[in-house]
């Protein structure tokens, strides 16, 4: 990308595609007006095994997120900085040199233009509230709306205190130190804080991940469940009347209903996304289908009936497809650097039809 204004060019070449074998890294290039210059790197701390065959040791190497780009160009050429930009300005840090060759003040400009931006979108973001209309009336109570619609919600520690980015206690600290003139303190400051709201992001990104995790959990594992359903065939393994009789069946019909039903008002009162609804009925379904049937089936060999050979084999056969249903959903991290992982599953896949139907064909 070139620049020009009033006949100051500044080029920032970059790759868009991640074609490093780590899938993590894309070269980035900086140079012209407000752009400084290469510096020597003396203790050759900069570099790796990754940079060393470049040839480019004596020279410092200054690594950035791609999201930093956005705030750096943005500072280069002295525009409004992106709204949903959560890079950080490499200038901001005073411990390690940047990209810009500008003087201090207008560094520490910089760094609490890019505080305050974070801050704001972490404001937005806790208060579940935008809109693309000016509501300044009701955006005073947006930071009240996700502890208000959340049962037992813990904001963020470190920005429980923060109502407004402009009259947040950080900002007025920093803007104090901006009119005093201390550049160096305004940027730490202005990184810590940068540093608190990528956090905060953070945490109320993951907030409901547990939640999540739970519903997706026992999901997964009532569909293992149900599935076996399909190889121990309870039912023709045991009387009908242990089915018809059982009040048990009837408890837990109820209770999965209640469950869901109770979950299902907790998400309208929190105003969960719609997706919340159909995690939480799967598990319900799977699990119901499964207890009304083994329940009553372990009920009636516990009476003393012998359990046979035959269903030994059934019961081993069963448990060979839970087993690879479950390895069904392992990491894929797990599975592709673990390659014999992948091959015992593999071949646990292909026991999946001769596990089935040789089940059914001994009944």
């Amino acid at each position: 990308m070139g620049v020009s204004v009033f006949l100051r060019v500044a080029f920032l070449l970059t790759y868009g595609k991640l074609i490093d074998p780590d899938n993590t890294r894309t070269p980035i290039l900086a140079w012209g007006s407000g752009i400084r210059g290469p510096l020597p790197d003396i203790s050759l701390s900069s570099h790796d095994d990754y940079s060393k065959p470049w040839g480019l040791g004596h020279l410092y190497r200054r690594d950035l997120d791609q999201a930093d780009i956005a705030p750096l160009m943005a500072t280069l050429i002295g525009i409004d900085w992106p709204v949903n930009s959560v890079g950080v300005l490499p200038d901001v840090d005073p411990s390690r040199p940047g990209f810009l060759d500008v003087d201090n003040g207008s560094i520490a400009s910089a760094s609490i233009i890019n505080a305050k931006v974070i801050l704001e979108q972490y404001r937005i973001k806790h208060g579940i509230f935008r809109s693309y209309l000016d509501l300044s009336i009701l955006d005073m109570f947006a930071l009240e709306l996700k502890k208000r619609h959340t049962f037992f919600y813990r904001p963020f520690s470190a920005l429980a205190g923060v109502s407004s980015t402009d009259d947040s206690p950080q900002v007025t600290i920093i803007e104090a130190l901006l009119m005093a003139k201390q550049w160096s303190s305004v940027r730490n400051a202005s990184l810590e804080l940068i540093r608190h709201s990528l956090d905060g992001l953070h945490y109320l990104q993951t907030y409901d991940r547990f939640l999540i995790k739970g519903l997706v959990t026992a999901a997964y594992t009532g569909w293992v469940a149900f599935a076996s359903l399909y190889i121990l065939r309870p039912q023709d393994n045991t009387p009908n009347t242990y089915f018809s009789t059982s009040t048990l069946t009837l408890v837990i019909r109820i209770s999965s209903w209640a469950i869901l039903l109770a979950f299902w008002a907790l998400f309208v009162m929190q105003r969960s996304p719609l997706m919340f609804y159909v995690y939480i009925t799967f598990p319900c379904y799977f699990w119901q289908c499964f207890l009304v049937q083994i329940i009553p089936f372990m009920h009636y060999y516990s009476q003393g009936v012998t359990i046979s050979d035959h269903f030994v084999r059934i019961l081993f056969k069963g448990g060979v497809v839970v087993g690879t249903l479950l390895g069904m959903v392992v990491r894929e991290d797990v599975l592709y650097i673990e390659r014999p992982v992948l091959s015992v599953l593999d071949l646990l896949r292909l026991l999946i039809p001769i596990g089935r139907f040789g089940a059914l064909a001994s009944f």
